[in-house]
């Protein structure tokens, strides 16, 4: 089989490596041949690869990789053939026969709906009207949820049968040196299999409650539905992922610091090191290290509200007076590298070389019908190759504020929607939306939460570990928030905080702002008058102290 067939139909997820020629090489280095394989990263890299990002970790030869995957691969493919595919196309059955019980139902609701409105006077027509909208409008986004499950599971088939059929073929090819190649398609196999759970379809279907007919309670005579509109999956067998490596989220604080200014943002250079913006300075940067000591002040002219470290090294900065980028120099200076079409705020350097950058034409709630808020990509020569300005089919951005991208390419983006509150908003790499956090509308659907009391949060930044989860502060209730890449809810961080060593330190978070990663993936935590440095899954790498450092009261 063609392994670009199989590329093709698998979901775009950046890589730093393509087959040339038979061999597999990095696309960043110079076309080297890749040699390594990381561990914590769970990606091939070249010589050159090692040095820039991987050096700190843990490497091994791709021959030494490839025994292990291909053990893991004759393991599962089996599996995959006798128990999971085989469940996908009875789940595909499934589907078929709840599209048909669906309109069933959905019918049987209306008619029961419309038998009661005969009973009641003119005036509460009205109320009959809006149920019956209700109900067809559940009806169809039922029968939406079923066709899309459909369809991805259709997908989930053919791309796993495909990629077996492509594992298979390498794994009879016991004396050509396909190495890499067995690599790279067990994290494909691993990525497909992320992709396309397997679960059944469970639909739950309310019942029709008729109310008193009594006057003096005109609004509970018509009824109302009892139970609830459900669109879910039950799990029809253990749940099935290939992976060499195994990462468990166990946090500890490893080193804090105190900080008196306020800081409007914050930039890692290393794993030991990071500017600073303080609010009240904006035309100060401040480099300090992980022990609180002051390194250096830069003084740049220009109002700076964000700034990130990009691919190959430089220090990029926001100037929202001018409608530009800025970019450090070494020499203490700086020059001016684009000119941009509205008011840049969050900005965010991605993987290969491009930017991501939050736009607007003002910095007010609620947008005017003429308003422009924008969030943007560009290349690595500044032009913009893509724009998005709405989610969820239909609204805008009231204020994308800060924003950071996923592992897998998708964009993660924190919207300010006034009144010190904000939500998260996740797109894919080509600008299609994925969801939001919290989801309201879904929450008020399976009525978790009345309106009236619908929690709102303040979060203030967002970055995504090497494994793809979500990270997003909550300023308003003090809390770190870890995602899956799905946007489920894994964990409030300090439900799992610990503490290293001698660290004398409450592990409790205090209006917690910007976050950011190091090399050796250690969470940078910016709040009230300090910062806290976290290791997330506590696996300690070479070069990187467990020792704690000076001056680690937070606050």
């Amino acid at each position: 089989m063609d392994r670009m067939s199989i590329l093709t139909i698998t979901k775009d997820i950046p890589s730093n490596v393509k087959i040339k020629d038979g061999k597999v090489i990095c696309t960043e280095h110079g076309q080297q041949e890749v040699g390594m394989y990381c561990k914590k990263c769970g990606v091939l890299v070249c010589t050159g690869c090692i040095e820039f990002r991987h050096r700190s970790h843990e490497i091994v030869s791709v021959k030494s990789q490839a025994v292990e995957d291909r053990k893991l691969l004759l393991r599962t493919i089996p599996g995959l053939k006798q128990t999971f595919i085989p469940s996908l196309k009875d789940n595909l059955k499934a589907i078929k026969e709840s599209r048909d019980s669906t309109k069933a139902e959905f019918s049987k609701l209306i008619e029961q709906i419309n038998s009661r409105s005969l009973e009641l006077i003119k005036e509460i027509h009205k109320v009959r009207d809006r149920m019956i909208q209700e109900c067809k409008a559940n009806q169809e986004k039922t029968t939406t949820f079923l066709n899309e499950t459909e369809s991805k599971t259709l997908n989930g088939i053919s791309t796993l049968e495909k990629s077996m059929k492509y594992c298979e073929e390498l794994l009879r090819q016991e004396h050509a040196d396909r190495n890499a190649e067995i690599i790279l398609e067990r994290i494909d196999l691993d990525s497909n299999l992320d992709e396309f759970p397997n679960k059944s379809p469970k639909l739950g279907y309310p019942s029709f409650h008729p109310g008193l007919n009594d006057e003096n309670v005109l609004k509970h005579m018509f009824g109302g539905f009892r139970g609830q509109f459900k669109r879910d999956f039950d799990a029809v067998i253990p749940y099935t992922k290939l992976t060499a490596i195994t990462k468990k989220l166990k946090p500890n604080i490893v080193a804090a610091f105190k900080y008196k200014t306020d800081i409007r943002a914050m930039c890692i250079v290393d794993v030991n090191t990071a500017w600073l913006v303080p609010i009240s300075q904006y035309n100060e940067l401040v480099k300090v290290d992980r022990s609180g000591r002051e390194l250096e002040r830069r003084n740049t002219g220009f109002q700076v509200y964000d700034l990130t470290l990009t691919k190959n090294q430089d220090i990029l900065a926001t100037n929202s007076e001018n409608k530009s980028l800025i970019q450090l120099t070494d020499d203490g200076g700086h020059k001016e590298v684009a000119d941009l079409p509205l008011r840049p705020r969050g900005l965010s350097a991605c993987k290969n070389g491009d930017l991501l950058l939050c736009l607007c034409d003002a910095v007010d709630f609620p947008i005017h019908k003429e308003g422009q808020r924008q969030v943007v990509r560009m290349d690595k020569k500044y032009k913009i190759k893509l724009t998005i300005e709405s989610y969820d089919g239909h609204k805008s951005f009231t204020l994308p504020d800060r924003v950071s991208e996923n592992t897998n390419g998708d964009i993660c983006v924190i919207d300010r929607t006034g009144g010190g509150n904000s939500h998260l908003c996740v797109f894919s790499s080509h600008g299609k939306f994925l969801f939001s956090y919290p989801d309201v509308e879904l929450e008020l659907q399976e009525q978790i939460i009345p309106a009236k009391i619908q929690k709102k949060h303040s979060f203030r930044d967002v970055c995504c570990d090497s494994l793809g989860n979500i990270i997003i502060s909550d300023e308003k209730y003090n809390e770190i928030v870890v995602l899956t890449k799905h946007g489920g809810k894994k964990c409030l961080l300090t439900h799992r905080l610990q503490r290293t060593g001698g660290l004398n330190i409450s592990p409790h978070f205090y209006r917690p702002s910007c976050l950011g990663l190091d090399g050796d993936g250690k969470l940078w935590v910016l709040q009230k008058q300090g910062i806290t440095v976290v290791d997330l899954y506590s696996q300690w790498m070479p070069g990187y102290s467990r020792q704690p450092l000076a001056s680690n009261t937070p606050r």
